[in-house]
């Protein structure tokens, strides 16, 4: 059984999908894939995602 990586919901309450982000952790390349559930995905954009994924996981700014 897989749950949402935001809100925990389990995938028998709410369907939910991968979504892959990439990212970089002390210079080196990273990967993460997350499930997220069709109600967070409705109300948080890709991009609102990726920021937290990028803060829960500490990855390098990819401004820098």
């Amino acid at each position: 059984m897989t749950k949402c990586w935001i809100c925990g919901a389990s995938e028998l309450q709410v369907p939910n999908h991968k979504i892959k982000f990439t990212g970089k952790y002390c210079g080196k390349r990273r990967q993460k894939t997350i499930r997220v559930c069709d109600c967070c995905s409705g109300w948080l954009s890709v991009n609102d995602i990726e920021e937290k994924v990028k803060e829960e996981y500490c990855w390098d700014d990819p401004e820098q």
